[in-house]
């Protein structure tokens, strides 16, 4: 609308504030988010010298094939810390049911070492936290701020009470205080209820002695010595461990030629994860919306500039000097933009607070982010140096010789005008900001877009995975048939249609399993899955060769396998695969496992699609179903308990549920992509808009000119769009280069497709811009276009 009314000072000013406004709270909130979560220190003590020490194990050809201790070298490490490190901390996270409660809801639990609670200096609502050493601590409990709120009421009286987790009872002797931030080390969504002591971590006391197994949720922490580098710590503890580790496995044909690591690795990097590349992205977005914005003022400014000339004449002739006209100038642009620095501070700080809340479990530590007093201190500059910027255009235009000269000639002829060079720079500038722009926002679209819709594209439909509770006391036979047993009484009930005793596919870790051709001895390492016979058919996996699994070739215990299409043209092809055996051991010709069918690749979101093979027993404590209609956890609560007294229900999810919690990041992404396209959208129609409504408006006596020497509309659109075209060629050239060097910046892959896309995109809308604009000048009389003095004042 302001470009149809520029001559409306109300007009102007609210145009001017709009755009600044929405640029200046893109812009704000992106440095605060990166202020708060970059580049301000984490609210624990030293916190630049805390590491969590990763334990990766790659295979004979160098390839990591997991990351995660297993328990004796956890072990060791913590009881022989070494010199570089100041403090070392394990902790075991865990989910448990709080059976003391009536409700026996899950809980998040963390079983530490009283070091956990010094590294990052735990606070306290109430009482103390666990100090007793690792061997030597009684059953104590730590309760977070919100788990005394959610399951005890805020009770004032809560210390040396005893809660219940599973079958053991532990006294309550703390509660952290509100204003905690606990570290993420496992998942953006994990949030500990209660701390315990590491002693009594469910780690089974039968895998506690093997050197090769490995426990995801196992994890150690520490704090480096003062002076000392994670990059030392990483390179002299991975020569200890691996000389350790393979010692301790040398008799194992299958690891001789692995080797493990240890990577000490800053607690930022592991908390803020790929955030920083997110959040550095919004910043350099909201540089180029800004850059849009300042092309786009600066055409409202020059129109501005040609309306009010007469005023500036008029100061000149009564002695104003350059830099007096300047001041006047500078003054009303400086107000303009601090408006435009308040009401996106306001704005941003209501975004703030909603961003803490809504992008828990999206954005890693999400709950730290805040307007800090350095990002408003930042954006006041840039708004400072905004007013300037269009003020030095503005003066650049003015022609100050000839305002005397309009007063002598009745206020003909125009003091303020923009050379075709400095015209040309302002619609190539744009053109080239926003295609790069364009693609970008598109690029990370298409790709968010493809994920939400291709990532685990199965009927997810009323399918929900069941995970069973019994006591740890009961005897390992006993445990298996009652699992069998819930498995079978769930399968009965009118309300389920199948059952398949495997855990759901979304979220599971990526651990790789190192085979062998028996034929060829050649190594292949696909992702491993353990389900049960059923589990393919169940989410209705295509078979593309041979069979599924046979439940009774499973109980008999069989060797087989099925492997997905990616493994398959690994090994040669669909058919060819079939038949082949594969083995954990070569010496050992009863080990070997025979692949019986193909089935198609199941996708996972944000990565590209990995071998898999699967293996087929007998089950285990979970169970997916599938039911006629939607079903809650009160459903089959009862029913298990005819089944055995003590089976309960640990958790029951919804399939979808889990499906769009582990897409959030996706999602968020998608329409913050849609946001910032659209925002940069609307300003390049209307930045181009001005620029060739400014340009066109310097050309209305030329074009009177030529329609009296009989040129017709067409020849004039004909022309324009000519020279239109040449600043497109410069500006693709521009783009494309700034592209190709962007993308591997920020971890974008550059699609020529894509990029066309954008290119057209901004060719069309600019050629229509150009268009509607020039058909308005050209509908005007021919007495108009020969006076443009006149023409002027009405686009002014």
């Amino acid at each position: 609308m302001q470009v149809f009314n520029l001559g409306r000072a109300n007009i102007y000013h609210v145009s001017v504030v709009t755009t600044l406004s929405c640029v200046f709270v893109v812009m704000l909130v992106a440095m605060g988010m990166l202020h708060s979560l970059y580049f301000s220190p984490l609210p624990y003590p030293d916190s630049e010298r805390i590491v969590k020490l990763e334990y990766p194990m790659f295979d004979e050809n160098d390839n990591e094939s997991s990351e995660a201790f297993n328990y004796p070298s956890l072990m060791h490490l913590y009881e022989h810390k070494p010199a570089a490190m100041e403090q070392l901390a394990m902790v075991h996270y865990a989910e448990q049911l709080l059976t003391s409660d009536a409700d026996a809801p899950q809980v998040e639990s963390a079983y530490v070492s009283p070091e956990w609670f010094s590294i990052f200096d735990m606070p306290l609502a109430m009482g103390r936290v666990i100090t007793e050493p690792v061997d030597e601590s009684s059953p104590l409990a730590v309760l977070s701020f919100q788990a005394w709120q959610n399951h005890f009421n805020g009770d004032p009286n809560i210390l040396n009470k005893t809660l219940r987790l599973d079958e053991r009872e532990f006294t309550i002797v703390g509660v952290a205080a509100e204003r905690f931030y606990e570290p993420n080390l496992k998942k953006l969504t994990h949030n500990t209820a209660v701390w315990l002591p590491w002693q009594y971590n469910l780690t089974s006391e039968e895998a506690k002695p093997y050197w090769w197994n490995r426990y995801a949720l196992n994890l150690m922490v520490g704090k480096l010595a003062t002076g000392v580098e994670h990059e030392q710590v990483s390179l002299s503890l991975s020569n200890e461990m691996n000389t350790l580790w393979r010692s301790k496995v040398s008799d194992s044909e299958y690891f001789a030629k692995w080797h493990i690591g240890i990577r000490a690795m800053p607690l930022k990097s592991i908390m803020l994860g790929k955030s920083p590349l997110l959040l550095f992205g919004m910043f350099v977005v909201s540089l180029g919306l800004l850059g849009i914005a300042l092309l786009n003022i600066s055409n409202l400014y020059l129109a501005r500039l040609s309306q009010i000339q007469r005023r500036l004449a008029i100061q000149a002739v009564v002695g104003a000097k350059i830099r007096d006209i300047a001041l006047m100038q500078w003054l009303p642009l400086l107000a303009l933009c601090l408006v435009s620095l308040v009401v996106a501070i306001g704005a941003s700080y209501v975004i703030c607070q909603w961003l803490q809340k809504e992008l828990v479990g999206l954005l890693p530590q999400a709950q730290l982010i805040s307007l800090t007093w350095q990002s408003v201190l930042a954006l006041g500059l840039v708004a400072l140096l905004t007013s300037w910027l269009l003020l030095l255009a503005g003066m650049s235009a003015i022609r100050f010789r000839h305002l005397t000269h309009m007063l002598k000639q009745s206020g003909k002829g125009n003091a303020v005008v923009v050379s075709e060079r400095v015209q040309r720079f302002m619609a190539v500038s744009q053109l080239s900001i926003s295609i790069i722009l364009t693609f970008f926002c598109f690029n990370v679209g298409i790709a968010a877009i493809s994920h939400l819709k291709n990532a685990y594209a199965v009927d997810l439909k009323n399918k929900y995975e069941v995970t069973f509770y019994a006591p740890d006391t009961m005897p390992r036979d006993e445990y298996t048939e009652v699992m069998r047993q819930a498995s079978e009484a769930l399968g009965n009930t009118a309300e389920v249609i199948a059952v398949s005793r495997s855990r759901s596919p979304i979220g599971q870790g990526v651990g790789t399993w190192s085979l062998q051709e028996v034929e060829t001895l050649e190594r292949v390492h696909p992702v491993g899955r353990v389900v049960d016979s059923g589990y393919l058919e169940f989410f209705s996996l295509p078979l593309l060769q041979g069979q599924f699994f046979d439940s009774e070739a499973v109980r008999r215990g069989e060797q087989q396998l099925i492997i997905n299409k990616t493994f398959a043209e690994q090994l040669g092809g669909e058919e060819k695969a079939l038949g082949k055996r594969l083995s954990f051991n070569i010496t050992d010709e009863d080990a070997a496992f025979e692949i019986i069918g193909v089935v198609a690749d199941l996708a996972v979101p944000g990565e590209p699609a990995l071998p898999h093979v699967y293996r087929a027993v007998q089950g285990s404590n979970a169970a997916l179903i599938k039911t006629q209609q939607p079903v809650t956890k009160s459903h089959f609560a009862a029913l298990l308990t005819q089944v055995h007294p003590a089976l309960k229900i640990f958790s029951f999810k919804s399939l979808t549920a889990q499906r769009e919690q582990y897409l959030l990041t996706d999602t968020l992404v998608t329409y913050g992509a849609l946001f910032i396209f659209a925002l940069a959208l609307l300003l390049v129609i209307i930045g181009l808009f001005g620029v060739f409504r400014y340009s066109q408006s310097l050309k209305v006596s030329y074009y009177g000119t030529k329609m009296v020497l009989g040129a017709k509309h067409s020849d004039l659109t004909r022309e324009d769009l000519t020279t239109h075209f040449k600043h497109i060629g410069i500006a693709l050239m521009i783009s494309l280069t700034g592209c190709l060097l962007l993308s591997p910046y920020f971890q974008q892959t550059f699609n020529v497709a894509e990029f066309s896309i954008a290119a057209v995109g901004i060719v069309l809308v600019s050629s229509s811009c150009l268009y509607f604009s020039l058909q308005q000048i050209l509908r005007r009389s021919l007495n108009a276009l020969i006076n443009p003095s006149e023409l002027v004042k009405g686009y002014a």
